[in-house]
């Protein structure tokens, strides 16, 4: 993977530094190291696919924040669940997805509300959408985009945070699945994602192709350096 801009991480990194922030996720540096690892590597790449699309300064501190919480619930998931090697039972499989609640419900209190809106929806544009459905609050069902068109910023965060998560979730390893391939990850990918198909893109137009197909680590194009944009409106604004 080819971070294109070198404030991705810096800025990622920045806000690990803020005390509710540290707060919120370090219980995961013990409970479950790898869910930290997740985190922050969904915080490169989603920051990243948030400069491409020239968002606001405002707006990519939102995303990385989203990104470094978005499954802190998984506090609240046993390890027996969380690591278990083989397919969950159905019981289990509800316990996973019962992290995003959690941790909406633990981000209660945290100074930026709008986190918790974008973080609570990033298993929303997916084949499997949770914890909101399409028949959510709705006798009618509603097309996965329009759930949350009452809001331009969160929807747009929202997707970007996952596209970035399920490409993590596809291309790093696990206690129960080996890398997928990079032709795996495009074919699961432009299937499963409802989000816009752009983010699609933009993610696997930085996959290293030099890598035998395999996920590699970040990687960055020093290249292309980034320059902060001074006149960009915040997507509130627009």
């Amino acid at each position: 993977m080819i971070l294109r801009y070198t404030d991705s991480t810096t800025i990622v990194d920045t806000i690990l530094l803020e005390p509710q922030i540290a707060e919120e996720i370090s219980p995961l540096a013990t409970y479950h190291p790898e869910t930290l690892s997740h985190l922050k590597r969904v915080g490169y790449l989603d920051v990243d696919l948030g400069y491409q699309n020239t968002l606001s300064p405002e707006d990519i501190e939102l995303l990385a924040r989203s990104a470094l919480v978005h499954d802190i619930g998984k506090r609240g998931v046993c390890l027996e669940v969380l690591d278990k090697p083989g397919k969950h039972t159905p019981e289990e499989r509800q316990e996973m997805k019962s992290h995003v609640r959690k941790g909406y419900i633990l981000l209660e209190n945290i100074a930026y509300q709008k986190v918790r809106q974008i973080m609570v929806a990033h298993h929303e544009f997916q084949q499997d959408a949770y914890p909101r459905t399409r028949q959510d609050r709705r006798r009618k069902p509603r097309p996965v985009l329009e759930r949350r068109k009452t809001d331009p910023a969160v929807l747009t965060l929202a997707q970007i945070l996952a596209a970035a998560d399920v490409f993590d979730a596809l291309s790093a390893p696990r206690c129960y699945k080996e890398p997928f391939t990079i032709d795996q990850i495009e074919e699961i990918m432009r299937k499963d994602y409802k989000g816009a198909g752009i983010y699609v893109d933009q993610v696997l137009e930085r996959l290293d192709s030099n890598n035998d197909g395999q996920f590699p680590i970040y990687q960055f194009l020093e290249s292309i350096p980034f320059k902060r944009p001074n006149t960009l409106k915040s997507i509130n604004q627009k």
